[in-house]
């Protein structure tokens, strides 16, 4: 069983893993004048791919308050409670965590400012490395580095969990979006290949009080405008990262 203190960045990983997995995910990410960012996750999963979930949930969260049962719904009112305990000792406050549909989880709360925020694992890695906001900077980094780091501070329950969906962007092994398709349909089938296809993360970034980006690193096929950023990236490609993507806006 896991200690609270590795409890808490599991469920961390967890919904970062779910996030990256699920087959329609949204993410905005607003900052704030105080270094503080307001964000709001909501992801939905497609039916192969939540049932695919719900038995690694069960697997990697035994011994705590969530749903052990092997054909347990993936957000069932058990999972949603321990997260939200997990998340109300986090660097994630005034975490309010959602199903509104039986298939979504939303989860939305302030990530407080960088040099207030404790240690995600022994490595030292912090919300920061993933969301990072200052003076005039939003930034999303979605590292391979920083996940494979943050899974193997995680010990074998949660390891369990990332080499269930074989992603390369969690055990860096080398694997191109067709390669990783492939092994997907060959061991799941085709219908949870297809998810993944099909699947995409969106990612809006908002400036403070509504100003202006003056400035912008964004992928390929981003959109800016006004106040706000938009980026959407492919599921296929998110889950075979070699390099860090990040996603930035000045004001």
């Amino acid at each position: 069983m896991m200690n609270k203190a590795k409890h808490i960045y599991a469920v961390f990983y967890l919904l970062v893993l779910i996030a990256f997995t699920g087959c329609n995910s949204r993410a905005d990410i607003a900052a704030n004048a105080d270094k503080s960012c307001d964000i709001q996750v909501e992801v939905t999963t497609g039916r192969q791919l939540s049932a695919l979930a719900a038995s690694a949930l069960s697997f990697s969260m035994k011994g705590s308050s969530a749903d052990s049962s092997r054909n347990a719904s993936l957000f069932t009112p058990k999972n949603l409670q321990s997260i939200k305990k997990a998340l109300d000792n986090s660097d994630l406050k005034n975490a309010v965590v959602t199903s509104p549909a039986p298939d979504t989880l939303s989860v939305s709360g302030r990530v407080v400012p960088q040099e207030q925020q404790k240690s995600l694992s022994s490595s030292g890695i912090t919300i920061s490395n993933i969301i990072s906001c200052t003076d005039d900077t939003l930034s999303i980094t979605l590292s391979p580095e920083t996940l494979q780091t943050l899974v193997a501070s995680l010990g074998t329950e949660m390891e369990g969990y990332a080499a269930l969906f074989m992603a390369p962007v969690f055990t860096g092994e080398p694997m191109s979006k067709e390669e990783y398709v492939w092994l997907v349909a060959s061991v799941y089938g085709e219908g949870v290949a297809q998810e993944l296809e099909q699947g995409a993360l969106v990612m809006t970034l908002r400036t403070p009080d509504g100003k202006s980006v003056q400035k912008s690193s964004l992928p390929n096929g981003a959109e800016v405008a006004g106040s706000k950023a938009a980026v959407r990236i492919p599921l296929a490609e998110l889950l075979t990262l070699k390099t860090p993507l990040v996603s930035s806006i000045s004001w």
